[in-house]
């Protein structure tokens, strides 16, 4: 038999919310990105959908007040380019 043990722990400090955004995620929406890359040089595809810093394979995924219609993506890199077609975008209420 094994029991479980809670220990308490400080919630972490809240991410600041970046331009556009939503203050909080008590309303709005969820702008879930999805960017699709493909590199004819080595037939891969590579998926990006959580924000980077690298903007070449940026998404706009985002909590924000209203609901997202296209894709934002970045341009890829050169060697895997953007595919439009089987990039989008979900926008999940969350009220």
């Amino acid at each position: 038999m094994c029991a479980l043990t809670t220990t308490a722990t400080a919630a972490p400090d809240p991410v600041p919310a970046r331009a556009g955004e939503a203050g909080t995620a008590a309303s709005g929406y969820l702008n879930l990105h999805q960017c699709v890359y493909y590199s004819e040089a080595d037939t891969s595809h590579l998926t990006t959908v959580v924000p980077t810093s690298d903007s070449r394979f940026a998404t706009g995924t985002k909590v924000s007040d209203s609901a997202d219609t296209r894709p934002a993506c970045g341009p890829g890199d050169g060697d895997h380019v953007l595919v439009p077609l089987l990039s989008s975008v979900r926008s999940f209420p969350l009220a």
